[in-house]
Formats: C-alpha cells, structure tokens, sequence
C-alpha cells in the first residue's frame, strides 16, 4: 500500500496522518533470570527509547514507515498564555524523534500557512509547478513526498501535484 501511495507516478501530493511509537530495549520483568536481567540492562544502555512513525491496524503493516517518504514533520499543540493552544508544524529533529525536510525553513511554522511554506521550498513555488515537472534546486520534481506527526501521530506526505497546464482555452478548443 505505501508502495503505491508513495509511487514516484503519482502526479500529486499526499499527506498521510500516522501514529507514533516508542521503540527501546526489552524492559526487565518479574521471574526474568540473572543473565537475562544483566543483558536487558546493557541492551538499555546500548539502544535509545525513540519515536517511530508506524502504522496502525494490522499487524503486517510496515513499522517503520516515516522511511517511505522524503519530508517528515510534527505537528504539536503550542500551549500559550490564557489557555489558548496553537498548532505548530516543527521541522528539526529531537534526540527522541527524526525529522526529515530536504529545505531550510524556520524550526516552528504555525499551521495555518505552514504548509504553503514547505510546499513552496520543496517545490520551488507555483512558478516551478507551472514547468510540468522539471526538478527543482532540491532534485524533487512534482512527485515530492512529505509526512508530518500531530503530536499523536504524524501527517506524512507523499507525490506532488500534477503541474498546472499552461495552454489557454483557445489552444484546448484547437486541438
């Protein structure tokens, strides 16, 4: 499925809302051995407790599926004064969560405009979807993929637009 959803012949963007799990060592339980406590242990201090995008539902689903896609971003609440919440996208990775953006953009967009701001840089704007799928100064042409997390669980994206057409009605009715 996430072949498919994220084929470079798709003519548009996706953007797919996925779950977060924490991923570590084994925790130690109740009647585990010596040796086995002792491992477990050293596992701990070996393997980090991290965040990964992961599907939910069945139990084939692919883990791990932030690795289908070019862009990942979290999308969390912003806690402000007066118990007003705002929605922030946020683009640079944490020690507990990698976050992936092929563009330099500020670490904080508000959402209301964030992704016009991320679909700009990736895409290089309007202007370069208008030139039907010639990469951009990334090497992403109109099939760019992008994923974002809501706190919750991440908003992943996939494939761009397909390109605006630049012939008028007159070239249409001729042909």
């Amino acid at each position: 499925f996430l072949e498919k959803l994220c084929s470079l012949s798709n003519r548009h963007h996706v953007i797919v809302n996925y779950h977060m799990k924490w991923l570590g060592p084994r925790e130690e339980r109740k009647g585990d051995a010596d040796a086995v406590k002792d491992i477990k242990e050293r596992e701990a201090d070996l393997i980090p407790t991290r965040l990964y995008p992961s599907a939910m539902g069945s139990k084939n689903a692919p883990q791990n599926i932030g690795q289908y896609f070019h862009t990942t971003l979290l999308v969390e609440p912003k806690y402000l004064a007066g118990g007003k919440v705002k929605r922030m996208i946020y683009t640079q990775p944490r020690p507990e969560l990698d976050l992936k953006l092929a563009a330099e953009l500020d670490a904080a967009l508000p959402l209301e405009t964030g992704l016009l701001d991320i679909f700009s840089a990736l895409t290089g704007g309007i202007e370069k979807c208008l030139e039907a799928g010639e990469p951009d100064q990334h090497g992403l042409s109109d099939t760019e993929t992008l994923a974002l997390t809501d706190g919750l669980g991440e908003l992943t994206a996939a494939p761009g637009p397909p390109p605006l057409a630049k012939e008028t009605k007159e070239e249409e009715k001729s042909k």
